[in-house]
């Protein structure tokens, strides 16, 4: 009988979860979760297996930096469809549990992965937050930020959480992409590209792959910052002039933004480094024939 009533509840309670919490598909056909998402996650929902902590914190005692977070609030942006995600967390849960902290102080947002609200909420619960990678988690005191870790802790995760405790955080992963988010919140655009040339001096040892720049500018262009897009690629253009993915991602943008002929023009650029691209080559010539097919219907 004990069994049973369990499993009704445990029935009970995925409907519940399902019902609360806004699912999509995504393109490649997979069910995931997106907006905000009820805590405790059910494990047994085929949405969250396999997103139980692996490393266990069995603490002897309380940390006494532990009490610090006891009037703070965490936003935890994540992907049902990230393997980061499905990483971290859930140790940074099972972290928060070992620290005699509430899951009332959590707040966890589920974000898009397909290309038109790439990393985005339903509701843009994203906006503001500089959000370019999951998992996030942004730790506030009132409205205050006070620390986060970006998609991986940089020591490891107890001691990242312990430093922001006590007021000394590490700076997070992706020092570059969260800079440039930074200063064009702040000053704008136009002043980026002033400071584009000195950017690329003080940053290009910390750029250490072309993914971090690129993904940021697919944030933008999933957002529909055209003008951002471009901006950040071409960029990461000045970072890594001879890998041909930067040039198509560069290319895409224009593409996008509806400017054929740079367009074709950097996607030819990444022929000439890469010419066994024949997809890149398939894009030129669909462009191409756009571009015919417009000119003789005007």
């Amino acid at each position: 009988m004990k069994q049973v009533i369990t499993a009704a509840l445990l029935f009970s309670y995925l409907v519940i979860f399902a019902q609360s919490t806004m699912s999509y598909t995504n393109e490649k056909g997979q069910l995931h979760y997106v907006g905000p998402i009820s805590l405790p996650l059910p494990v047994t929902d085929t949405v969250w297996s396999g997103w139980e902590a692996e490393a266990q914190y069995a603490l002897d005692v309380r940390p006494e930096w532990a009490s610090v977070f006891e009037d703070v609030q965490v936003q935890v942006y994540l992907g049902t469809w990230c393997g980061d995600s499905k990483k971290w967390v859930p140790e940074f849960l099972a972290l928060w549990n070992e620290l005699g902290l509430s899951e009332d102080q959590l707040q966890l947002i589920g974000l898009y992965d397909g290309s038109e609200q790439y990393k985005q909420g339903p509701n843009r619960e994203e906006l503001g937050e500089n959000i370019h990678r999951v998992p996030t988690f942004i730790f506030k005191r009132g409205d205050r930020e006070i620390g986060r870790i970006v998609e991986t802790p940089l020591n490891d995760l107890i001691t990242d959480i312990a430093q922001i405790g006590l007021g000394v955080p590490s700076a997070p992963n992706f020092r570059t992409a969260n800079a440039i988010m930074d200063l064009i919140e702040d000053k704008g655009l136009d002043a980026m590209r002033t400071e584009m040339n000195e950017m690329v001096y003080h940053w290009y040892d910390q750029v250490h792959k072309a993914s971090e720049l690129n993904t940021l500018g697919y944030v933008y262009l999933g957002a529909n910052k055209m003008d951002e897009a471009l901006t950040v690629f071409y960029l990461n253009t000045l970072f890594f002039p001879y890998d041909p993915n930067v040039w198509d991602s560069y290319a895409e943008a224009f593409s996008k933004s509806g400017d054929i002929e740079k367009a074709i023009y950097y996607y030819r650029k990444v022929l000439a480094l890469d010419a066994d691209r024949t997809e890149v080559q398939e894009k030129i010539d669909a462009l191409l024939a756009d571009n015919k097919d417009q000119s003789q219907g005007e």
